[in-house]
């Protein structure tokens, strides 16, 4: 047996008996597989399309390996998915949200100035930034930091989101600005007045020391190009400015041409001339020649262009004027006490108020008040008709909706439809008996509620009959009497919510005492069977509080004279379950036309507490009572506090529904109508045939979305969102070798482990099985990667020439986005887990004449080596107490590098003050039966909780090595201590 000794960077000679089988083990393919495009080659629509096998007799190494490979696949199977979310998310860049903490902007009951009443450049930083006025004309100057606010009015109906319907469009949600209203005031204002020269005597007027400077307004510089004072009656105040604004404001020589391109066209913009006056400039604009006079502004094809200042400049040789002009100009007047004009055009129902006194400038206030109504439907927006600078969004509302239905056939029946809060189906059906609308399929299988009676000749005849039942946890199901087993006193029952059968439940014949029947699901339900007198009384349905639906609303069900009525109820109170009506749906008979109606919900104001009290609307409207509560029951009861503070809460709230009155569900179409009650539930209503009813219950808090934005932000809406699903590995996925048998060339392969442990790895290699050593055609020190084509599938073999070399092949495949892969033949070249390199493999140089027997040395043959797994037995005793556990010790080899495990067969625990466990180990040099020196030692100790520990091992030379453990060497605490099995066996460090 020899090993080979001559490994060379560029080759490695091997003998000529290999010759066949190195050459024989790679397939040269016209198109090979790549594992550039691992782990993509493997997965099949995010699901694994491969078997993971190993050797039958395994290393554990090779099971880490193929745990690696399978945790990385199972990262690598994720699929970016498109979900759909709940809520849309709204965004604008650089905007800000009318919203707080604790505080948001709520349709139907917030004005923006509920929730904010002034903004600034904390809320827009860059529109209502804060800013410094820098003055050094005339005989003043200035540098005062100012600040900007934007106010919003509070007002009962301006400014809030609610359901409208504006004249040509559809109903629907709308921010309304009511012409009436102001919606903002904006101020300028400065932090220390402004200074400037007001007295007649010295001649100087404000003008002289404001005009041809800046003021940046929301985000933009205008030139104050005049300014207009009250003359020497009114102090000078200043109460007029004339702003010069555009998109570039700059300097330009005579003589010199300036090309800009401005709404994508470019110009050739010159400076002709300066009058002697120096308030005219004289400009060509691609060769036509305008003049403008100082503060004002002309159009000249296809721009506008504005003069801040000119100054004439002559010299002996030539003029050289200059002019600074405003590109794009816009030109605006400020006038205390009246409108905003622009470009000579009034800004109508804007208004301008000057703040100071004589010789002091405190700044400005501007207020807007729209001259018509305003209407923003969701993603509208409406731009600030004075700056025009930033822009109010109308996103729309943010609610989670489920539909609560009504529904009849145009005949006499009709059922509501709605989840339960377990998120199943429920149907309440309805009938009409000619007469009267009542719960249920007929007459004889009308639906019970607590307290209701069927009562028939036969108790039989009430098989059919409905059970309205509600669990303690408000969780609604609709049960079927299916039969009734008078001979056995036995009662089948349904559950048409669950589609589930309670069959044979026990009952006991009574004409007044009740049976309780447990239903699995819902709990004790107790009726009376009364055989003799045909009677079956619900005495208990668990029906202690309104049922819930899916989203949380609560709603109960009752009856009055020849009408069925829906009430959806609100909860006013958690720990007392008080509710007030949200909304009531009546149904009632249409005899002319023998069919089931659905009354438009009216404004009714109920009160719930175990029981119903409905007040009918109007019936005191002449004394003022809101609801038409009755001024006298209003009185009576409260003063003897039969309903206590919940009434007097219910009495406070005024119009309860139908906040929004009713609208046409769009333009042109008054057959379906639109309300909202004050609790936001959407309710759409066929005002033409009566036979529908819609409620859209809102599952959230209902807020709105409305923004503050800069001119140029854009609404963004999110109503998807990239969530990644993992599918899970299939059990079975992984195989033994010995489990592949038939299956080699029918499925894709990962097989961990070289060829002479895993002999699906020898097949794809083309290898006898086992193939060790040399003839795996594994480098020592490597691990190898090859990708095979087998037979129209794909095989991989991760491997090594030892078992740390197949954990470095197998890491590398479990962090591939760490690693270039390119090609089908590569080495992982490691010097420990931590440090791997991925490189071609190196080609194979067979020398046939070199192989010669001298040049190779023996292996070197350990003669009393034993299986480098042991057992020892440890008896411990302490205080009495006895002690048995093992431990196996398993030794791993690698180089001159080695590490020993040591695997009790109990977790240690610490007790009666034995508190650890060491055992320590020694390494000798020679077999065991004739030791030499020690050469390594080490200690592993166990505390409370722990069981397998590792040591890790190091020789010096390739040999033979004797590994020991000595009586002596377990130290338990201060226990006295007992060892049997004393042991010592060599171990091979020759490869």
């Amino acid at each position: 047996m020899y090993k080979i000794n001559n490994i060379r960077t560029e080759a490695i000679i091997f003998p000529v008996a290999l010759a066949f089988i190195i050459i024989n083990s790679f397939c040269v393919l016209a198109n090979p597989p790549d594992l550039e495009f691992y782990p993509e080659i493997f997965i099949d629509d995010g699901s694994l399309d491969a078997v993971i096998v190993i050797g039958d007799e395994a290393d554990p190494g090779d099971v880490i390996g193929a745990i690696d490979i399978g945790t990385g696949l199972q990262y690598a199977m994720k699929q970016g998915k498109s979900i759909a979310l709940d809520l849309a998310i709204r965004d604008m860049e650089g905007a800000f949200r009318i919203d707080r903490p604790g505080n948001h902007y709520t349709p139907g009951l917030d004005s923006l100035a509920d929730v904010y009443e002034r903004i600034g450049e904390n809320e827009l930083p860059v529109i209502l930034a804060e800013e410094t006025y820098e003055d050094d004309e005339g005989e003043t100057s200035n540098s005062n930091r100012y600040r900007q606010i934007l106010r919003f009015i509070d007002d009962s109906e301006s400014g809030v989101a609610k359901l409208h319907q504006p004249d040509g469009r559809d109903s629907g949600p709308y921010v309304l600005f009511d012409s009436s209203d102001l919606i903002y005031d904006y101020s300028l204002e400065f932090d220390d007045p402004v200074e400037y020269t007001n007295s007649s005597a010295s001649g100087q007027r404000p003008s002289d020391d404001l005009e041809d400077t800046l003021l940046t307004i929301q985000g933009r510089d205008y030139t104050i190009t005049y300014v207009g004072d009250a003359g020497a009656s009114g102090g000078y105040r200043i109460n007029k400015l004339t702003l010069l604004s555009g998109d570039s404001i700059l300097w330009l020589q005579q003589g010199k041409t300036l090309n800009r391109i401005i709404e994508g066209t470019e110009h050739e913009i010159e400076v002709m001339d300066v009058n002697d006056d120096e308030d005219m400039c004289g400009v060509s604009v691609d060769g036509d020649i305008l003049w403008i006079s100082k503060g004002s502004s002309r159009e000249i094809n296809g721009i506008t262009i504005g003069l801040a200042e000119a100054v004439a400049v002559h010299s002996e040789l030539q003029d050289t004027d200059i002019c600074r002009l405003s590109l794009g100009a816009s030109e605006l007047t400020l006038e205390d006490g009246n409108e905003v004009e622009i470009d000579g055009m009034d800004v109508s129902g804007s208004r301008v108020y000057f703040q100071g006194i004589a010789g002091e400038w405190k700044g400005f206030n501007i207020s807007y008040e729209p001259e018509d109504d305003i209407y923003l439907s969701e993603e509208e927006e409406m731009l600030d008709p004075v700056f025009q600078s930033f822009k109010m969004v109308h996103g729309g509302v943010n609610y989670i909706i489920e539909s609560i239905q009504i529904e009849t056939d145009g005949d006499d029946e009709a059922e509501i439809l709605l989840d339960n809060n377990d998120g199943r189906k429920a149907a309440i059906p309805l009938y009409m008996n000619g007469s009267a609308v009542l719960f249920g399929e007929d007459d004889d299988e009308q639906l019970l509620m607590e307290g209701d009676i069927c009562n028939k000749t036969s108790v039989k005849e009430c098989e059919g009959s409905l059970i309205f039942a509600v669990t303690t946890g408000e969780e609604l199901h609709i049960l079927e009497i299916r039969d009734i087993d008078t001979s056995k006193d036995k009662i089948d029952i349904y559950d048409r919510t669950y589609s589930r059968d309670h069959d044979d439940e026990d009952y006991t014949d009574s004409t007044t005492a009740p049976s309780v029947l447990y239903l699995s699901g819902i709990g004790n339900i107790q009726m009376i069977i009364d055989e003799t007198n045909g009677i079956v009384n619900i005495t208990d349905s668990v029906l202690d509080q309104p049922a819930e639906t899916g989203k949380g609303a609560t709603f109960t069900l009752d009856t009055e004279g020849e009408n069925a009525t829906f009430h959806l109820l609100e909860e006013t109170d958690d720990e007392t379950s008080d509710y007030v009506t949200n909304i009531s749906i009546k149904l009632y008979p249409d005899l002319a036309n023998e069919e089931i109606d659905i009354e438009r919900p009216k404004d009714e104001l109920v009160l719930y507490r175990n029981s119903i009290i409905a007040m009918t609307a109007g019936l005191y409207a002449g004394q003022g009572i809101p609801g038409g509560l009755p001024e006298a029951f209003y009185a009576a009861n409260m003063a003897n506090g039969t309903f206590g503070s919940t009434f007097q809460q219910i009495y406070d709230i005024r119009s309860l529904l139908l906040k929004a009155g009713w609208h046409d569900i769009s333009e042109g179409n008054s057959d379906t109508i639109r309300s909202a009650t004050i609790y936001s539930t959407d309710v759409l209503y066929d005002d033409e045939d009566k036979q529908w009813v819609i409620m859209n219950y809102p599952d959230n808090e209902l807020t709105d979305d409305f923004f503050i934005a800069p001119h140029y932000s854009e609404l963004e809406i999110i109503e998807e969102k990239e969530r990644y699903v993992l599918d899970e590995i299939d059990s079975g996925t992984a195989k033994l070798a010995s489990e592949m048998d038939g299956m080699e060339k029918s499925r894709n392969i990962i097989s961990i482990g070289g060829p002479c442990v895993n002999s699906v790895s020898a097949e794809l290699m083309g290898l006898d099985f086992p193939a060790c050593g040399k003839e795996s055609t594994i480098r020592p020190d490597t691990g190898i990667l090859r990708l095979y084509e087998n037979n129209g599938n794909l095989g991989l073999v991760a491997a090594g020439y030892d078992v740390l070399g197949t954990r470095a092949a197998s890491r590398v495949l479990a962090e591939h986005d760490e690693y270039f892969m390119s090609g089908n033949d590569l080495e992982a070249v490691y010097t420990d887990l931590d440090d791997i390199s991925v490189r071609e493999a190196e080609e194979y140089v067979i020398d046939v004449e070199a192989a010669e027997p001298e040049e190779l040395k023996p292996e070197i043959e350990c003669a009393g080596t034993n299986p480098a797994s042991k057992t020892n037995e440890v008896r411990t005793g302490k205080l009495g107490l006895s002690i048995e556990s093992s431990t196996n010790h398993i030794i791993r080899m690698h180089g001159l590098n080695g590490e020993v495990t040591f695997i009790p067969d109990k977790v240690f625990r610490a007790q009666l003050g034995v508190d650890w466990l060491r055992i320590a180990y020694h390494i000798l040099k020679g077999e065991c039966s004739d030791p030499g020196e020690e050469v390594h030692t080490d200690t592993v100790e166990w505390q409370d909780g722990q069981k397998e520990r590792t040591s890790h091992i190091t020789v010096p030379e390739r040999g033979c090595y004797c590994f020991r453990i000595r009586n002596e060497d377990m130290v338990i605490d201060s226990a006295s201590i007992e060892m049997i099995g004393q042991d010592e066996f060599t171990i091979d460090f020759s490869t």
